[in-house]
């Protein structure tokens, strides 16, 4: 029988708002493009994360996709 997973205690909106700005701030400061250019790197690879947690979501319950998923959110409201 698999355990429960409780995807709301393990995730902090937090997690996913400070992700998402380390991301974009990669790319502005250590790839040293500007913010809108740093938001479609970040995008993108959020994308291909979430692409492949997709094809490994029953390892570990989706929680992996449902994480980039809100990161995804955080990047384009940023």
């Amino acid at each position: 029988m698999k355990k429960k997973f409780d995807v709301d205690k393990w995730f902090d909106p937090s997690k996913e708002l400070k992700k998402a700005s380390e991301l974009v701030r990669f790319f502005c400061m250590d790839i040293n493009l500007d913010t809108e250019t740093s938001k479609k790197c970040a995008l993108k690879i959020a994308d291909e994360i979430i692409k492949q947690s997709w094809d490994y979501r029953e390892i570990d319950l989706g929680a992996n996709y449902d994480y980039w998923i809100k990161v995804k959110h955080e990047i384009e409201k940023l």
